[in-house]
């Protein structure tokens, strides 16, 4: 049992010792903070075949989300639509009270509770078409798809895997796909897989300057592969 356990802790010892790493990040300008933009996407890798490194990147995997514009559009109309016929109402309430009283005279039967009758119906008529021209605008617009799409409005993985086939010394292609998604997505791991190549350059020591254009697989919903263009630096010790 002693030779085994050795036996493992000499292996894993051998296999430190030839192992080689990658710390890689990429550039978001959407951090607030001026480290965050370097840190926020940071992934690290190891070397499993000589030109296969594969590892963890905490780059966030997002989808489009309906814009907020249009419900508050509707929202919004239907307000107005409220404001609208609570106007008419008051309205009618206003003259049905003087109709009530007899005209402004107090006595039944004289010539301005015939006006007064008249101005009732004229409101009520005027409060009928609105309510029609509001019920009508407010379906219109609920019946419009919100088309207007927030980009990358909603993080589906907040970690991703990564693997990277290193073509030559400069050329490598990468694959990225998120372990899984949030419970609220539809769409799985795989429909926000990435596929890319790039170009890195050594600038310093074992600091290499990269650029890397990756697109979805999968083109979402509105047949767009979302083709980003990113800029990082990556590390290997």
């Amino acid at each position: 049992m002693k030779n085994l356990f050795l036996t493992a802790v000499l292996a894993m010892a051998t296999l430190a010792a030839s192992a080689q790493f990658m710390v890689v990040t990429s550039y978001d300008g959407d951090q607030e903070e001026s480290i965050d933009k370097i840190t926020a996407n940071l992934g690290f890798g190891y070397q499993v075949m000589d030109k296969v490194i594969v590892g963890l990147t905490m780059q966030d995997a997002t989808m489009n989300t309906a814009a907020v514009a249009g419900v508050e559009a509707v929202a919004a109309v239907e307000a107005v639509a409220a404001v609208e016929a609570v106007a008419a109402v008051e309205a009618v309430a206003a003259v049905d009270f003087v109709a009530g009283n007899n005209g402004p005279d107090g006595i039944p039967g004289t010539p301005d509770d015939v006006a007064d009758i008249a101005a009732v119906a004229a409101v009520e008529a005027v409060a009928a078409v609105e309510a029609v021209e509001a019920v009508a605008a407010v379906e219109g617009v609920e019946g419009v798809d919100a088309v207007d799409e927030i980009e990358d409005g909603t993080v589906v993985s907040e970690m991703q895997f990564f693997a990277r086939y290193n073509y030559t010394e400069n050329i490598f292609l990468q694959l990225t796909s998120p372990w899984g998604v949030e419970d609220n997505i539809v769409e799985g791991a795989t429909d926000f897989a990435r596929l890319g190549a790039g170009y890195s350059v050594n600038v310093w020591g074992d600091i290499n300057a990269e650029a890397n254009y990756s697109m979805l697989i999968k083109a979402n919903s509105s047949d767009d592969r979302k083709g980003k263009l990113s800029l990082g630096i990556s590390m290997k010790f």
